[in-house]
Parts: C-alpha cells; sequence; structure tokens
C-alpha cells in the first residue's frame, strides 16, 4: 500500500508526524509527505521518506489557492497513492478534492482543531462549519479528531458511517519528555542563556491568535509584584517583532526572552517553573502535554482542546481568553505558592501518563487505516 501525509508546512511533518509515518513504514507500507519546501522537509526526507515539493498558503487568496489545489492534483496523479492522510485546514479542505478529483481510492483527514471555533463571529463561524461540513461529506473517507469537542461536532454535523469519525486524542514519546531524561548539559547552557531567575515559559508560532501579546501585556503586572520572574517565548513567525516592540513600548523587555524557533523543548521545560499558554484558538495541544509530562503546572485558556488537557485547579489553572488581567493573576498565584505550583505538576505527570501516550493515539490510527485500505482494496471491495 502507498500512503503520502499531506500538511501546509515542513514543521508540522517534522514535529508530529514522524512518529506515525515510522510506524506506518513498519507495517509495510510505502509512506511519502508532501508539503511546501524548507529545511524540516529535508529532515525528514534524511529519514528514509520520500518529501514531494508542492506550493502551499495560509492565505484566503484564490490565486494562491488555485495554484496550491493543481499543485496536490498534478502529485496524486503522479504519485497514484493508495491513500492520502491530510493535516493543516486549507491544505486539508484543498487535497480533499483534490484527492477526489484524481480518483484516489482512500481519503484520511486528521482534524488537529478545526478551523471554526467558540471565539470566532456567528457568521464567520457558521461559514467556516459549512465548508467543514461540505468537506467532510464529500471528500473525505475517515476523520480522525484529536479533540473530543471536534468528535462530537464532526459525529453531528458530518454524515459519515459512525466508524469512519474516530476521536484519537493527543499523545507524545513520555520517555522522551520526563525530568529523568533531561540532557543536563544542555540545561545548564539555557540557563546561562536566560538567567536563573524563575521562568515563565511559552512556546508556539508568533501570531496574534497565539495570545502572546497579552501575555506580554499581563507580564507587566506580574513582574511588579516578582521581579525575579522572566517571560520566555520559544517560537517565530511574523509578529515577533511586534511583540518584541511592544515589551519596549510597556517597559517590560528586560524580563522578557525572545528565542525564536528552539529544538530543546524538553530542556526548557525542564528548567522553567510554569508553562503558559494564551492561545485564542486550539486543537488539542501538544505543547500543553509536553508540559504536564516534565511536571510543569500549565496556565491556559479555557477554550476548546486546552480545557481537555488540563484539570483546572488539579493540573494548572483555566483563565478567558483575550483577559490580561486574569492571566498576570494565574501567574502571580503560582510564583507566590511554590508547593502548589509543585503539585499541580505532580498531577499533570499522572495525567499526562494516564491520558496522553503517542502509542496507544498511533495505534488507533493505524488500525483504522489498515481496515479501510484494506476495504478500499479489489480483494477488500471483491470480499464485501
Amino acid at each position: 500500500m502507498k500512503l503520502l501525509q499531506l500538511t501546509a508546512i515542513d514543521l508540522t511533518v517534522y514535529r508530529f508526524l514522524v512518529p506515525l509515518m515510522r510506524r506506518m513504514r513498519e507495517e509495510g507500507w510505502e509512506v511519502g509527505f508532501a508539503c511546501a519546501e524548507g529545511e524540516k522537509a529535508r529532515a525528514v526526507e534524511k529519514m528514509g521518506f520520500r518529501f514531494h515539493p508542492i506550493r502551499t498558503t495560509r492565505r484566503l487568496n484564490p490565486p494562491e489557492l488555485a495554484i496550491e489545489f493543481l499543485d496536490m492534483f498534478r502529485l496524486f496523479k503522479r504519485e497514484r497513492p493508495d491513500a492520502v492522510h491530510l493535516h493543516t485546514p486549507i491544505a486539508s479542505f484543498l487535497g480533499r478534492f483534490a484527492a477526489k478529483a484524481a480518483g484516489v481510492p482512500a481519503i484520511i483527514y486528521t482534524a488537529h482543531g478545526f478551523y471554526h471555533h467558540e471565539g470566532m463571529p456567528r457568521l464567520k463561524r457558521a461559514f467556516f462549519e459549512a465548508l467543514e461540513r461540505f468537506a467532510g461529506r464529500s471528500a473525505t473517507d475517515l476523520i480522525f479528531s484529536q479533540g473530543f469537542e471536534d468528535f462530537k461536532w464532526a459525529i453531528s454535523n458530518i454524515r459519515l458511517p459512525r466508524n469512519r469519525i474516530i476521536h484519537i486524542g493527543n499523545g507524545i514519546d513520555l520517555s522522551w519528555f520526563s525530568r529523568a531524561s533531561v540532557d543536563q548539559e544542555r540545561a545548564r547552557r539555557l540557563r546561562g542563556e536566560i538567567g536563573e531567575e524563575r521562568i515563565v515559559l511559552s512556546c508556539g508560532r508568533a501570531v496574534r491568535e497565539k495570545g502572546f501579546f497579552g501575555l506580554v501585556e499581563a507580564s507587566a503586572k506580574v513582574i511588579k509584584e516578582h521581579p525575579d520572574a522572566v517571560f520566555v517565548l520559544a517560537g517565530q513567525g511574523p509578529d515577533l517583532e511586534k511583540l518584541k516592540e511592544l515589551a519596549r513600548k510597556i517597559r517590560v523587555s528586560e524580563n522578557w526572552r525572545f528565542l525564536g524557533w528552539r529544538e530543546e523543548m524538553r530542556e526548557l521545560l525542564a528548567i522553567s517553573y510554569v508553562f503558559v499558554l494564551p492561545s485564542w484558538r486550539e486543537g488539542m495541544p501538544r505543547s500543553i502535554i509536553e508540559a504536564m509530562a516534565m511536571e510543569r503546572p500549565v496556565i491556559a485558556t479555557n477554550i476548546r482542546g486546552c480545557r481537555e488537557e488540563v484539570i483546572h485547579g488539579e493540573t494548572g489553572i483555566l483563565v478567558p481568553p483575550r483577559d490580561p488581567e486574569s492571566l498576570g493573576a494565574a501567574i502571580i498565584t503560582l510564583l507566590r505558592d511554590e508547593p502548589l505550583a509543585t503539585k499541580m505538576g505532580e498531577a499533570g505527570r499522572a495525567r499526562a501518563e494516564e491520558l496522553f501516550g503517542e502509542e496507544g493515539v498511533i495505534e488507533n490510527q493505524i488500525e483504522a487505516i489498515r481496515v479501510l485500505l484494506n476495504a478500499r482494496s479489489p480483494a477488500g471491495r471483491a470480499g464485501s
């Protein structure tokens, strides 16, 4: 069986899909991947997976969308995969219809978080919900949902057989993300780079909807009470310079470290005091699971995905989105109460071990895809 993974950017493949692709290869499937050209794509290619560069866009620009669709269609016609497995909102929407037009036998879609969400204006949300229903009903054979709220929405809104919409959750390698596995030398170097103060860590793409502008604003309140607090953002993106400018403007830049993209998330978590994810929209954020696995209390917004992972008052604190005042107060609460922060971190590790190991997530996908591919094969159709 020939299976092609497709996503918009190479970072998604590198960070999230490699364990699944390796397991598929163990199954005996021929596994390739398609995304925009990039350094991380070439790193995955060196792992033995065939890379197909395509042009992708994150903008709703008709000419760019048309180019992306045609690139996908031509790829599918040329490679003739038995199945295409799609990720990320725009790429997965266009890719499903491109795969259908190209005659791909099995079209699989993982909803890492539907694009529509509770914080959207009503009409905008209705529009994107309609697109999701259309794509799900017209050009999808199997849907994996990482979040349970998305799963319930899909069951209610997308007319697929019940066994073709599957809640898989999200998971990580818990042996890698553990206090015992930390590279101590790398952790010491990071301490020297960042400082010995108590670190409030966040990570993600530097865009407005991740809530980092609100975190910079919240930091002003925190620093007044805890001048030893250092805020660290690991990530890059189009708004990174604007975030730095805001930190300078409100005079908190001395307490901020903007690290850009970093590979050392395990070690950054190891030296941190608390992890913060102030997003307006998420699916099932892996960063929270990684923080819990590293025994760090989590402060996150009370939105889809985050509230499925964080138990308020037990493994962390949930705050309203777009509310710097509440965000700052939550950080202060944990900085004031180290025993509470420690207790929450330990509870987070226990929850990660119970619910968020990657082995089960991967095996659920492998089994569902195997059943689908068998049904789509000539032998499977003959026996049905």
